[in-house]
């Protein structure tokens, strides 16, 4: 049976943290290259989510402010559609506003 507190300390202790922060700075050096994708990013947000950091309507602005600028390229969207799907196995609620807001 899933028990999402086992999740949250297995996926998200304190070096995935400390490994997410750099991957996040290593991304953002490299928003400009034609291959860029968040999902670093977006899985940090996710992370900050499920600590309590932020609150949902954060987390969803974010999801969506680094995600919508891909959308207009085909292989940018479906992968981060692809992210955003597997994001919706935890927090299907949030997930399911996060595609709403991209399609607004």
């Amino acid at each position: 049976m899933f028990n999402i507190s086992d999740f949250k300390k297995n996926v998200f202790n304190n070096s995935s943290k400390a490994e997410l922060s750099r991957g996040l700075s290593q991304k953002k050096q490299r928003i400009d290259l034609p291959d860029y994708l968040p999902i670093i990013e977006n899985h940090y947000y996710l992370s900050e989510y499920m600590e309590g950091k932020i609150d949902q309507d954060k987390l969803i602005s974010s999801i969506v402010k680094s995600v919508k600028p891909l959308i207009k390229n085909s292989y940018r969207s479906r992968r981060m559609l692809d992210m955003i799907n597997e994001l919706g196995e935890f927090l299907y609620d949030e997930m399911r506003k996060v595609k709403a807001k991209l399609l607004e």
